[in-house]
């Protein structure tokens, strides 16, 4: 309160006098020098002479005991000094001298919560309500006191109560959404978004959440009507477009949802937002063309702005989508530094470069997102994968087991995650010549997944090169080339069983349908040489060595296998 206001309120005590249970009427003497020194304390508050102007005011109360206005600016003078102790006292004071004026109840409140008596200014803030037409200020400030003692109930009450006296205020809604949002009263949330929508309907983050609690009540009809009057406001409003899309797509709405897609691609505009917006849709298409298309656009973003961070975001996923591992590592990585709490984007990262053949890169990406996501599995296995492809193994171990210690204590492990960790270690362990560990590995990986056909396959293969469990080995390659014909590792797998059973037609087949169908992998011409040299077939079975060095000129055991043919 000003000083005006302190001496409009003395002038008042002198006119109308003290209530008839206060102290006698003063002399008329003691008045005129009260207001002398009341004056002048004013003066001194006003300049902020706090120590001053208590002085006269304890002056002034000499001739005027118990006068509410100077209790009251002693009250706020002390306040100035966060003397709260004192100041409160005062305060109190001047309220049982005039209980009439809403200021003396207000200042009480204040300063009793200042001085800590939160209760005590809680009940003088409920009073101040009951009995006067308060200011809003007075049901904010109520209202806040109640979410600190957190009795969120009352709370809301006295929100509501100052909305029903007609005040329009969206620091109000915004309140009250967030406390039935803390109850998870969907139905009052609704009720308060559709009032802040009519009052801001350009407010977007307000529509979008509105059309979210009409969708999570199922009502997406009166969400479609109502974003259909938004979009017809703003036709040219990406979000706006994209969600109504959406939204008809889940109602079974095609032909509008297409239709208005259609509008949206056709409409032009050079500002990257838009661009990468227009990709995301025609992503949602889900055929090769639009994915293409999509990532042409991002292209076009980054050879206009190479450090747009969405854009190498988006364009990274995109690749990856499209199996161009080698070409989307490289961004996600980028990404990945815009994106640092990205758990998920780290994890893509680090598999595009596992799926490029680059496992070293893998590996340090690996070990960079660990550092900021200690213990997480999928990075663990993933980069545990990366040093096992290095032949890193006392790394690769370390990596996969504390992978396989983590996955253990989870609730519900993820048998596909479980099972790759062990059919992994299950290589390191063979790696190790430890193939009672290997073998346990396996088994303990086939029955999280039974049916997984790379566990199969490599299962089986081990068992061949040791060439034990020939019929087991051959009855789970078969089962891996059951659920992938095409797949020329487990046609490969399966023939040189049948190789080391001595079927050697059966064996041949199979080998050759794996390098017509990946011709550049020098192990299946080896492979190859090793059934023609079993039918005694020498001349092409050379051919088959020299056409496997080709693909793999540093492999020692062929150099030494053709040589020894050769000088025969």
């Amino acid at each position: 309160m000003d000083a005006r206001t302190f001496f409009l309120l003395f002038l008042s005590w002198l006119v109308l006098g003290p209530r008839p249970s206060a102290v006698a009427q003063p002399a008329p003497r003691d008045s005129l020098e009260a207001e002398r020194l009341f004056i002048r304390g004013l003066l001194q508050q006003e300049l902020e002479n706090h120590d001053e102007a208590i002085a006269l005011f304890e002056q002034a109360l000499h001739y005027l005991p118990e006068q509410p206005a100077i209790l009251s600016s002693l009250a706020a003078s002390y306040a100035h000094k966060e003397q709260y102790e004192e100041a409160f006292q005062y305060a109190q004071r001047a309220l049982l001298q005039d209980s009439t004026s809403i200021y003396y109840y207000t200042q009480n409140a204040e300063l009793a919560l200042k001085a800590g008596y939160t209760a005590v200014a809680r009940d003088l803030y409920e009073t101040i309500i009951q009995r006067f037409h308060a200011p809003a200020e007075v049901y904010l400030q109520l209202a806040q006191l109640y979410v600190a003692n957190h009795d969120y109930s009352s709370a809301i009450d006295i929100y509501e109560r100052l909305l029903s006296r007609g005040e329009v205020s969206m620091h109000v809604y915004y309140q009250l959404l967030r406390l039935y949002e803390g109850q998870h009263n969907l139905a009052a949330m609704t009720r308060i978004l559709e009032r802040m929508y009519r009052l801001q309907p350009e407010n977007q983050a307000i529509l979008n959440k509105l059309i979210e609690a009409y969708e999570e009540q199922d009502n997406l009809e009166t969400a479609i009507a109502l974003l259909e009057k938004a979009l017809h406001d703003r036709p040219n409003d990406l979000e706006l477009i994209l969600k109504l899309s959406d939204l008809y797509k889940r109602t079974g709405a095609l032909q509008q949802a297409e239709q208005l897609n259609a509008r949206f691609l056709n409409l032009t505009d050079d500002a990257p937002e838009w661009i990468i917006q227009k990709a995301e849709v025609l992503q949602s298409q889900g055929t090769p063309e639009a994915l293409e298309e999509a990532i042409q656009l991002l292209r076009n973003v980054l050879e206009m702005h190479p450090e747009h961070a969405q854009a190498t975001y988006l364009l990274g996923r995109l690749l990856y989508q499209q199996g161009s591992y080698a070409e989307a590592a490289p961004f996600l990585e980028q990404a990945v530094r815009t994106h640092i709490r990205d758990l998920s984007l780290w994890q893509e990262a680090v598999a595009a470069y596992l799926q490029a053949g680059n496992p070293r890169q893998a590996l340090a990406l690996a070990e960079r997102g660990l550092m900021l996501f200690p213990g997480q599995i999928p990075l663990l296995y993933l980069g545990g994968t990366a040093a096992l492809q290095m032949y890193q193994n006392k790394k690769a171990r370390a990596l996969l087991e504390e992978a396989r210690t983590y996955l253990q204590e989870e609730e519900a492990p993820s048998a596909p995650l479980m099972s790759q960790i062990l059919a992994s270690l299950a290589l390191l362990y063979t790696r190790e010549n430890a193939y009672t560990r290997a073998d346990s590995a396996y088994e303990a990986a086939l029955r999280w997944t039974p049916d997984e056909a790379s566990i199969l396959n490599n299962y089986a293969y081990s068992l061949a090169e040791r060439g034990i469990h020939l019929d087991k080995a051959r009855e789970m390659a078969q089962q891996a080339v059951n659920q992938d014909p095409e797949n020329p590792a487990y046609l490969d797998t399966l023939g040189w069983i049948y190789y080391k059973m001595k079927h050697y037609t059966k064996a041949r087949t199979l080998v050759e349908k794996a390098i017509r169908l990946q011709p550049e992998k020098a192990l299946y011409y080896e492979h190859l040489g090793d059934i023609l040299m079993g039918i005694g077939a020498r001349t092409e079975a050379i051919m088959m060595y020299r056409k496997a060095l080709e693909q793999a000129p540093d492999r020692e055991s062929l150099k030494q296998k053709l040589n020894r043919l050769e000088q025969q």
